[in-house]
């Protein structure tokens, strides 16, 4: 494919993302969204109950399966500049969720802030805000539950499930995810 038919393309992509969130606000949702967000290649579905912040150059694709995000009433999702949302992502905030700039989330991600569902009698599900600093790359098919921070220039593997906090500057993978090795990165420096 071409440089101009793929600017082409984004365009519509573009155009497609500007519509989606202008009627998103005209039935007085809370969105902030920055410069040129870009749904490519499908829609997802945004239902926003609570509050949405994106910086600039948001990107979401969308084939062949389509991602979800959800933000309960009173809960909020921020993402910074530079973010990529790959196809299947789905996102859940029931209280809080918050994403660095330069993050890069794969395909079939799954960030919950909550459990949904009490664990004992008597009991309220569990629900914790999930902090995810700069320039952190989450592969494919990792799952983060509520309560995790993953500090900046992270990387988690494809498939982990990503229990507790992960320090800044490793990479950690499995069930659950365990600290693998040390990544170099100056603070400034960003993967794409």
């Amino acid at each position: 494919m071409n440089r101009y038919w793929r600017r082409f393309l984004n365009g519509i992509g573009w155009l497609r993302a500007e519509l989606m969130i202008a009627a998103m606000k005209a039935r007085g949702r809370k969105i902030s969204v920055g410069n040129r967000p870009i749904f490519w290649r499908g829609r997802p579905t945004i239902a926003v109950y609570g509050s949405l912040t994106v910086g600039n150059d948001w990107k979401m694709f969308g084939l062949p399966y389509p991602g979800r995000i959800t933000i309960e009433p009173g809960a909020e999702i921020r993402a910074g500049d530079n973010f990529g949302l790959n196809y299947g992502v789905e996102i859940y905030a029931a209280k809080s969720i918050t994403m660095g700039d330069n993050t890069m989330i794969g395909d079939m991600v799954t960030i919950y802030d909550t459990d949904f569902h009490r664990i004992d009698e008597g009991s309220e599900p569990r629900v914790a805000p999930v902090t995810i600093g700069d320039n952190v790359w989450l592969g494919r098919g990792a799952l983060v539950l509520p309560g995790v921070t993953i500090g900046d220039h992270s990387i988690v593997a494809a498939g982990a499930v990503v229990t507790k906090d992960v320090a800044a500057r490793t990479v950690v993978a499995g069930n659950p995810a365990r600290v693998v090795r040390e990544v170099v990165a100056s603070d400034n420096w960003r993967r794409y």
